[in-house]
């Protein structure tokens, strides 16, 4: 009998170290899949994780719903911006620019307010979700990082002069009487023959989303759109009718205040415009002379970062396993 029991002991420990060991075997392979590589960039790796974290970030603070669908239409866009940003840290740190954590935590700020939250707030809707911190402040770091690289490298290539100046005075006094719109916009640049399909789907779905399912206009721009006004929300300021291009000043000028634009291709890719406000443009409300060269400049500025980082893309090694 005690020779019985004893082989019964036996059995179950066995049986235990077994489902044990099957258990870690388990934990080991999910946390394999998690950590599995999705892309390298250069010398760098995306993992499946960050791509996942990312998904989650944006799914929340865009207010559009943690639904399985949805995070497998965004996983392509979310992929190429996992890319773009690891370029532009690549790029940050061969100039040796520096993000200090007080910006980071400024820039959690920024995001807390246009979420009507608060720092801590931001830090509980993370820990809710399950998304690893660090997600979002590899992208205020880039973000920053980015902002700061194509002021003072990309920059030195930027002049303005006061021919250009004056002949963007001449115009806007031509234009007295005609109307000024209060714009933000949504810009996802299409890169290739090939990128055009994929680009477009995704607006419309961006699109869909914000008309069906009310997702902020504002949080979808800052996650989605790949213009220098991501970081305002999509914000343009004030444009005065015919200063866009043909085909985008033909679409804003047939939408009311407070309508979205169905997306509209031109020559650099898809837009989706919000407008906020109209007025005339009057002598009052002509902008400065100052206000005029820095639009000036950052619209030359934006067109350059757009093209070096289409080029810095198309020389990189980057191999996708996704």
């Amino acid at each position: 009998m005690i020779k019985h029991i004893k082989i019964f002991k036996f059995f179950v420990l066995t049986i235990a170290i077994a489902v044990i060991s099957l258990l870690a075997n388990t934990a080991y392979v999910r946390a394999e899949m998690i950590e599995r590589i999705a892309a390298v960039v250069n010398e760098d790796v995306i993992t499946y994780s960050e791509i996942n974290d990312r998904l989650n970030l944006i799914l929340a603070s865009t207010s559009i719903g943690d639904r399985a669908e949805l995070k497998e239409r965004f996983r392509g866009q979310v992929v190429s911006q996992l890319v773009d940003e690891q370029l532009r840290l690549q790029e940050i740190a061969k100039e040796n620019i520096e993000v200090t954590e007080d910006e980071i935590k400024d820039g959690i700020l920024s995001l807390a307010e246009r979420n009507k939250t608060s720092y801590q707030g931001i830090m509980s809707l993370l820990e809710q979700q399950r998304i690893n911190p660090q997600t979002l402040r590899r992208q205020i770091r880039s973000e920053i990082g980015w902002s700061k690289y194509v002021r003072d490298v990309i920059g030195t290539q930027v002049r303005i002069s006061d021919a250009d100046v004056n002949s963007e005075l001449d115009r806007l006094r031509e234009s007295i009487g005609k109307e000024q719109y209060l714009v933000a916009e949504i810009f996802l640049p299409v890169e290739g023959k090939d990128d055009v399909n994929d680009k477009r789907i995704l607006a419309q779905k961006l699109f869909s989303q914000m008309i069906e399912n009310g997702a902020p206009f504002q949080q979808i721009a800052a996650q989605f759109s790949q213009s220098a006004s991501a970081a305002k929300g999509g914000d343009l300021g004030w444009i005065i009718e015919g200063q866009l291009n043909e085909t985008l000043n033909d679409v804003l000028t047939q939408l009311q205040v407070g309508q979205l634009s169905t997306p509209v291709m031109d020559d650099d890719g898809y837009h989706i415009l919000f407008l906020r406000e109209k007025r005339e443009l009057t002598e009052d409300t002509m902008p400065s002379v100052f206000a005029i060269r820095t639009r000036l400049g950052n619209e030359r500025l934006n067109k350059l970062a757009q093209k070096f980082l289409f080029d810095l893309k198309s020389s990189a090694f980057i191999d996708l396993r996704v």
